[in-house]
């Protein structure tokens, strides 16, 4: 009888969790994957403007990098 109890109490735990991310992937979940594509187009932009400088190497003038960023950002 207990074991009984303790299964529907699990199947109805289960069920409530899955119908939760159902809706949560209508609402929020298609929407990341649209991100992700954005994300993609704004590196690709972002590395062929030449005042965005070179990423590669981190260790040189960091702190100019930092500001020609910021100033790029503000502008748009």
């Amino acid at each position: 009888m207990l074991l009984t109890v303790v299964l529907i109490i699990f199947t109805v735990v289960l069920v409530s969790i899955a119908i939760g991310m159902v809706f949560w992937w209508r609402k929020f979940g298609k929407s990341f994957f649209e991100m992700s594509k954005n994300l993609t187009k704004v590196n690709q932009d972002m590395l062929k403007n030449p005042k965005m400088g070179n990423f590669g190497d981190f260790s040189k003038d960091f702190d100019q990098q930092l500001k020609v960023i910021q100033d790029f950002l503000k502008k748009k």
